[in-house]
């Protein structure tokens, strides 16, 4: 008698089966949970990244408004800076000082010179500190949500250019 083929002690149907509830139960109930929880990324979630890490974040943009782009003075960037850099903590993180911060501006060209002026002051781009807190890396939850970051991405996407 032939002997039949098992997969973890299954057969190749049972198997097959198994692994396709496991994969309607990832992508169609728990992927879209994780979504939701912000642990993980939805393509929108993705594309609202990539647009505004494109301009907005980028530590140069605000260079190129010309004449009577809105910036900060340095005296409010300093505070700025400052809070965000404090946000991480041991047990949770000071999302609101940040969200704070972010929504007191009011271009993006004060987004991109504040992330410029965080980078000159604490040697680390602004986005990637936001993403990853202190950067320790051992720690799951370090660094905001994914939802978080979203919230500010539509946010500063929303900001006219360099002018209100």
């Amino acid at each position: 008698m032939a002997k039949k083929t098992t997969i973890f002690g299954l057969s190749t149907t049972e198997a097959l089966l198994a692994g396709g509830a496991i994969a309607i139960g990832y992508f169609g109930i728990a992927k879209p949970i994780l979504n939701k929880l912000g642990i993980t990324k939805s393509s929108e979630d993705r594309a609202i990244e990539a647009a505004a890490f494109k301009d907005v974040w980028n530590e140069n943009f605000w260079r190129t408004g010309g004449a009577g782009t809105m910036l900060i003075t340095d005296a409010a960037v300093k505070q700025m800076v400052q809070k965000i850099y404090d946000y991480p903590g041991w047990f949770s993180d000071d999302y609101l000082a940040v969200k704070t911060v972010i929504f007191s501006l009011k271009t993006q060209s004060q987004v991109s010179y504040l992330a410029y002026k965080f980078n000159q002051l604490k040697g680390k781009n602004l986005y990637e500190y936001l993403r990853n807190g202190i950067g320790f890396g051992a720690w799951p939850g370090e660094g905001l949500s994914d939802a978080h970051l979203t919230e500010l991405n539509k946010y500063v996407l929303s900001l006219p250019k360099y002018k209100i």
